[in-house]
């Protein structure tokens, strides 16, 4: 073989990866419309799970970008949460997406995407509890002391079920 089809076929693999990618990040963006209900200030999608596949069929860098695209365009387009919302919707996916494919890429296997998935909701709940203290006051206007009242009859209810309702989507698909 010679290096100029070398050159090619990783050129060819790189784009390749480039459009499934773009195309699950479309997805995703579109699942934020089909599969959209707000609680609140709290809003859950399905988008996390299209991420996640992201994250296992490239790597948790692809599920991380990934993330970081959806939530931009999402800032731009639809958001009426600003920054805040920004930052929130990026940290959600991210964790989620970036955990589920950290396991899975050195666990291959069903019960590694499993164990992935697992690892995916007890994170995203931790992180997601962690940014609403520190920016949800900001956001709200509201004290810390506020939104730590918050956290067992709404922030840690819904963040569980968002992460718990996203795994079993991803392991469905």
């Amino acid at each position: 073989m010679s290096a100029s089809n070398s050159m090619t076929r990783n050129t060819s693999a790189r784009v390749h990866k480039m459009v499934v990618v773009a195309m699950l990040c479309a997805l995703a963006y579109l699942c934020v419309f089909i599969f959209h209900f707000k609680i609140s200030f709290l809003t859950f999608d399905a988008k996390d799970a299209i991420l996640t596949l992201a994250a296992f069929l490239y790597g948790p860098l692809a599920g991380v970008v990934a993330s970081l695209v959806v939530s931009f365009v999402e800032f731009f387009t639809i958001s009426d949460t600003g920054v805040y919302g920004f930052l929130m919707n990026f940290a959600s996916s991210a964790v989620f997406a970036g955990m589920a494919g950290l396991i899975y890429r050195y666990r291959h296997t069903l019960s590694g995407a499993i164990l992935g998935l697992a690892a995916a909701v007890v994170s995203m709940t931790v992180v997601m509890l962690i940014m609403n203290l520190v920016i949800t006051p900001y956001y709200m206007n509201c004290s810390v002391q506020d939104v730590v009242a918050l956290i067992p009859t709404l922030l840690l209810p819904f963040n569980l079920m968002k992460a718990i309702m996203n795994a079993a989507l991803t392991y469905l698909l």
